[in-house]
């Protein structure tokens, strides 16, 4: 069953801008329901094609907007990573730091005492 293509793009057009006026009428309709209703059948199949591939693209456009977020995600959660890394190798770092300053401390000190007992032997004599 083909389409006959006496429904153009650009009547599409004028039915989105009635369904942007959605005026009720006196016997309750809405001014788009009037205008769909005085539509042909293969008019209406051709405003479903096009709102099919209306609706598709947006899906595909959803998806790709959600894959960008995912990724966004991922992007902070391994920055947090890096950064919580860099925190865990700074506390390292400062814990190396300390202990070879009581290192050198404690070398420093081990020499004065040998320092001291030297010159105590050295006063003996």
């Amino acid at each position: 069953m083909g389409l006959k293509q006496t429904f153009s793009y650009s009547s599409y057009n004028a039915y989105s801008t009635y369904s942007t006026h959605r005026e009720k009428t006196s016997e309750g309709y809405f001014m788009a329901d009037i205008q769909l209703k005085k539509l042909k059948r293969d008019q209406l199949l051709e405003l479903l094609l096009e709102q099919t591939k209306r609706a598709d693209a947006l899906e595909q456009q959803l998806k790709e907007k959600d894959e960008q977020l995912k990724s966004k995600e991922i992007l902070l959660e391994e920055s947090g990573n890096i950064a919580e890394a860099a925190l865990r190798l700074n506390n390292i770092f400062e814990n190396a730091q300390r202990t070879a300053d009581q290192y050198i401390e404690s070398i420093m000190l081990l020499q004065q005492r040998l320092q001291d007992r030297a010159d105590k032997e050295a006063n003996k004599l």
